[in-house]
């Protein structure tokens, strides 16, 4: 599609931008005396009838009416589905504990590609076929390895793997530069993360190599290799790449590296917000919503946990707005 085919959508955007919530908002919200002071601004905020029951299927719908906003006004959605296959990858997952584990089928993610109640169906009739965008590769490696193991870990990284593989290969069918580039650097913070949480616990190259995508950078056979080693070797391996500044927030742990990880993320759709024309101010506005219920979840779970305020600022991810 031409960039032109995107200014209506734009300039809806322009007009539902002004109702995300500030990061001064975001900071009165932490500092609410009590969670129900909390809840009743949040409802003022637009999330209505907002409560602590069902906590996570209401945010999950939330997330899910946002796209069906972008659906009914940008030209060409699809665009996008780069970004949603992480829910059909991990309602997948679901999907397979429940065949083959008997674990509970539920928190089944949307906005998705595929339908979840159809991924659950051919899952439970072990009909892979006719699933799309690398799930039935995906489908039948995980369920072999369910199967044969019963191990669910190894199982989500497979899925994991193939996820980011997939969200790679999706996005190049976008042709647009801003997006390849986002994708590829999520897969590769990604996958960084991954190989971290893998080394030093006695994993052998074989699970390694089953974890790790196909990321241009960091190079694939180098962070495996230092994975097999040890944290200290994948640091001191990572400090030789482009993502030396970024291995330090590794040290500190794997939360601190997580919040950094989306705020350089979402600092990328910043700084493409303000364009005319193209889907890129779209998306931007589509991330910074998510991050924004991203951070509701946060300082709800939090604060129902007896969180102290200070941990709660620490983690709430700065949106930019």
């Amino acid at each position: 599609m031409r960039e032109t085919d995107y200014a209506y959508s734009v300039g809806v955007i322009r007009y539902r931008e002004t109702y995300l919530i500030s990061k001064s908002d975001m900071d009165a919200l932490v500092d609410m005396p009590d969670i129900e002071s909390s809840l009743s601004f949040l409802d003022s905020k637009g999330y209505k009838d907002i409560s602590l029951e069902n906590l996570n299927a209401y945010l999950n719908q939330k997330s899910k009416e946002v796209w069906d906003f972008l659906v009914e006004t940008v030209p060409n959605s699809t665009v996008f589905s780069f970004y949603l296959l992480k829910n059909d990858f991990h309602n997948l997952k679901v999907s397979l504990k429940s065949k083959v584990l008997g674990v509970e089928t539920r928190d089944f993610l949307q906005p998705s590609c595929i339908s979840p109640e159809f991924l659950k169906e051919r899952v439970d009739e072990k009909d892979f076929d006719n699933l799309s965008y690398g799930l039935k590769e995906c489908a039948i490696e995980a369920y072999d390895i369910l199967v044969r193991t019963k191990d669910g870990f190894l199982c989500d990284l497979v899925v994991d793997r193939h996820c980011l593989d997939a969200v790679l290969k999706e996005v190049q069918k976008t042709r647009n530069e801003f997006l390849i580039s986002y994708a590829n650097t999520f897969a590769s913070f990604s996958t960084i993360k991954t190989a971290y949480r893998l080394a030093g616990g006695r994993r052998d190259k074989e699970i390694i190599n089953m974890a790790v995508c196909h990321v241009s950078e960091p190079d694939r056979v180098e962070l495996v290799e230092a994975c097999a080693k040890s944290k200290e070797a994948l640091i001191s391996y990572l400090k030789s790449t482009k993502f030396n500044d970024i291995a330090k927030y590794l040290e500190k742990s794997v939360v601190v590296y997580e919040k950094e990880c989306d705020e350089r993320l979402i600092g990328m759709c910043m700084d493409v917000k303000d364009r005319v024309l193209g889907p890129e101010p779209i998306f931007a506005y589509y991330m910074a919503k998510e991050m924004e219920i991203a951070n509701i979840r946060i300082i709800l779970y939090c604060m129902r946990n007896g969180i102290d305020k200070e941990t709660i600022r620490e983690r709430v991810r700065n949106i930019y707005v």
